[in-house]
């Protein structure tokens, strides 16, 4: 009996949510804003209000992260 044991490499990012759509969620870091798809995200948690924006934290695969020019750590 074989398992297929993969890892996936994960990346914590915060920022700040601007928009919503049904499929994706524009993302603002530092130096960067882009859409993020919902399939994507592993984990979403809301951080708090700064200034009337909504401040998140999302988990996305390392891949992910690398091809959005995200900012975050090791998971």
């Amino acid at each position: 009996m074989t398992t297929n044991n993969t890892f996936e490499s994960l990346i914590i990012c915060e920022g700040i949510e601007v928009s919503e759509s049904p499929t994706k969620i524009l993302f603002r870091q530092r130096y960067n804003q882009c859409w993020v798809n919902k399939s994507d995200i592993r984990v979403k948690e809301t951080l708090g209000f700064l200034d009337g924006e909504k401040m998140i934290r999302i988990v996305v695969p390392e891949e992910v992260a690398n091809t959005l020019e995200l900012e975050g750590i090791l998971d």
